[in-house]
């Protein structure tokens, strides 16, 4: 271009006569004419070869004779937050098939523009450039550097031109924090930096192929043959056996919130399980539930759809057909069989274990759980890692095989491994206490550990108010139930490498015991203060507190300003109203018929429990909703929590009784 510019000065200067006094003169023109025409049409060339095409909320890309390997680019932006980018091979892209997530044909607002070589792409929350040698590179929309490709490559697979080995490969920031892509034969991986291992589907691995990272963004490898990740100082590198195309998603939220609702949007909606599904089921062949059964505890025996999960087996003990879906074979198998049991659930609520957690798998009204899991600390401590990142993938129900699937040997203690496992499952979306060897295990009627897991199972049951109410708020606004610290604390540093502390709904942290130790250093995010939930004792957050385990619990701490509905009795519709001073709080108390999809239609009743912290004040709000069977009156029994009062799973006899009819009523303490 520089050529071009100095020939049109040259040109344009009348003074210089003398270039056309002779022939010799007019030849040199000649030939310098000819170079500049050569010269702007390898220029136009090379444009026209990196030229984009707009076609709806698409923007194709050539890439021909480029340095990088593959011939054309796509960038498909799905919304404001979220992009898929595909790379090809081939004269055209396959046809996405929606078998992980389902594309709107809603308008997306966005820019594209050249900016000297580059295509900028811009959103009001991506701004994507791409290079003229086809690689991409991912900002925030105000500017922060967030991911960047380094490489990615095409290897025919059997020099068969149609499928290959595909790898894509990026920078990204050394002290950046990344979590999730699965369970993974039980190791205990919670910061992916500086790993390697296989995304695999198997009975003891669960292929997610989503990270979240500490910078707000998410990122979905939508390729399906197996696939090995790598990060290493020269980049974080993701490659697949058996692709026609290198296909993954960017959503930038950057809370994580709006992480986890854009993955379900573009992906599909959880559903709400029926009530008992939240309760305690019962499929254990061990002593200690068996006798446990015969307590107080309530146990729901049929709640479950397991038929599909035995069929679901089948397709990973054999071998698949088509390499291209080895890791979602049993998904792609099975969708009209989901759907199939939505409907002959008659417009009742169905709940179907699976051990997939692909995303897309959420709005078939499953739980994904655990697969074979040894009976053993280290197992234990991957599922509390698996279960905080469960989450990532869009599915808001998940289970624990208490447990383990198979004996822990002759380990003298394996009782206690028991308990604290059943103490962690109380603290989960869904407890299903499934089948185990009973071997190891002897769990007698009056022990200690006896009466820590009818503990566990008493205040499962007491939370009930609360657990359901968070699930179904989380459906209707697209929240995680049990999640990650990160999700509220992101900006914390402390939080980073807290693999073993979690938030069960909006006030509850949540810390499981993973190892046979009587003191647990827990950090206390700041911002907040916290209350032991067993004692009551108030303290600061933004420090680390040394406590004291016996086999009875294990540490949960809750935010103040929280509030917190519990059963009361055996009576329905009595609640204890749990308060815990110190700043503003609310909480959704949420009521339907806990059986049907009618709560899709909206009919349910909800009431804002919100407490004034300066006024010393709950106030009860007039009951908002459509479902007609609400009852005439619900007594709350509200209790201010401080240092020995409202603790554990006591019920308090200290309380403001509230009679309520469902018209607003203030309590004052």
């Amino acid at each position: 271009m520089f050529l071009i510019g100095k020939f049109i000065i040259i040109l344009g200067n009348r003074k210089e006569k003398k270039y056309f006094k002779s022939c010799s003169s007019k030849l040199l023109i000649m030939k310098n004419i000819a170079l500049v025409l050569v010269l702007m049409l390898l220029v136009l060339t090379a444009y026209s070869r990196s030229a984009y095409e707009v076609v709806g909320n698409n923007i194709v890309i050539n890439l021909d004779a480029y340095g990088i390997k593959s011939n054309f680019l796509k960038v498909e932006l799905w919304s404001e937050h979220s992009v898929r980018i595909v790379s090809t091979m081939g004269d055209e892209f396959e046809e996405y098939s929606g078998i992980m997530a389902n594309r709107s044909n809603e308008e997306v607002k966005f820019k594209v523009a050249y900016a000297q070589s580059d295509i900028e792409i811009t959103t009001s929350h991506i701004f994507i450039s791409i290079s003229e040698k086809g690689l991409v590179r991912l900002f925030s929309r105000d500017g922060r550097k967030l991911m960047v490709e380094s490489d990615r490559s095409f290897e025919p697979v059997n020099g068969n031109k149609e499928f290959y080995q595909v790898s894509q490969r990026f920078f990204m920031n050394r002290n950046e924090h990344i979590y999730g892509l699965g369970q993974k034969n039980n190791e205990r991986l919670y910061n992916l930096r500086d790993q390697s291992f296989d995304i695999v589907q198997s009975e003891s691995s669960v292929a997610m192929p989503v990270f979240y990272s500490e910078k707000g963004y998410a990122f979905i490898w939508d390729n399906y043959s197996k696939t090995h990740f790598t990060d290493e100082p020269s980049g974080l590198t993701l490659s697949s056996e058996y692709e026609k195309e290198i296909s993954y998603f960017f959503i930038n939220g950057p809370d994580w919130n709006t992480l986890f609702s854009e993955i379900q949007r573009i992906s599909g909606y959880s559903k709400l399980l029926p009530y008992t599904a939240y309760n305690l089921p019962l499929k254990s062949s061990i002593n200690t539930v068996k006798t446990l059964e015969n307590s107080n505890i309530t146990f729901n025996h049929d709640v479950f759809n397991n038929t599909l999960r035995q069929k679901e087996k089948e397709y990973y003990q054999s071998a698949t057909d088509n390499k291209q879906f080895e890791n979602i074979a049993a998904l792609l198998e099975m969708k009209n069989d989901y759907r199939l049991a939505k409907s002959e659930a008659d417009g009742q609520r169905p709940a179907i274990i699976t051990h997939i957690n692909t995303p897309g798998i959420q709005q078939y009204s499953t739980v994904t759980t655990a697969g074979e899991l040894p009976g053993s600390w280290d197992a234990l401590k991957s599922q509390v890692i698996a279960g905080i990142t469960s989450s990532f993938s869009g599915q808001l129900h998940w289970s624990t095989n208490i447990g383990g699937t198979s004996a822990p040997g002759n380990n003298d203690d394996a009782n206690d491994l028991l308990t604290r496992w059943y103490q962690f499952a109380a603290f989960t979306p869904v407890m299903q206490v499934v089948p185990v060897s009973q071997n190891g295990y002897n769990i007698q009627a009056g022990s200690d550990n006896f009466a820590a897991i009818e503990n566990a199972l008493e205040l499962r049951n007491m939370l009930l108010p609360y657990t359901y109410s968070t699930a179904a708020i989380a459906v209707r606004d697209k929240h995680a139930i049990m999640r990650s610290l990160l999700y509220d604390f992101r900006e914390q540093e402390e939080v980073l490498e807290l693999s073993t502390q979690y938030m069960f709904g909006p006030s509850m942290m949540v810390c499981p015991v993973t190892k046979r130790d009587n003191n647990l250093d827990i950090t206390l995010p700041k911002g907040v203060n916290w209350y032991n939930f067993y004692t009551g004792e108030k303290s600061d957050g933004g420090k680390k507190v040394k406590v004291e385990t016996t086999i009875e619990n294990i540490p949960v701490f809750i935010k103040e300003g929280s509030v917190i509905p519990l059963m009361a009795t055996d009576t329905v519709n009595v609640y204890e109203v749990r308060v815990y001073p110190g700043a503003d709080g609310e909480f959704m108390f949420y009521y339907d018929d806990k059986t049907s999809m009618n709560y899709e239609n909206d009919l349910y009743t909800q009431i804002e429990l919100e407490y004034n912290d300066r006024r010393n004040q709950l106030i009860i709000n007039s009951a908002e909703g459509d479902y007609s069977e609400f009852p005439e009156t619900v007594t709350f029994r509200v209790v201010l929590v401080k240092d020995g009062k409202g603790i554990g799973n006591t019920l308090c006899d200290d309380y403001e009784t509230v009679v309520y009819d469902g018209s607003k009523t203030k309590v004052k303490f």
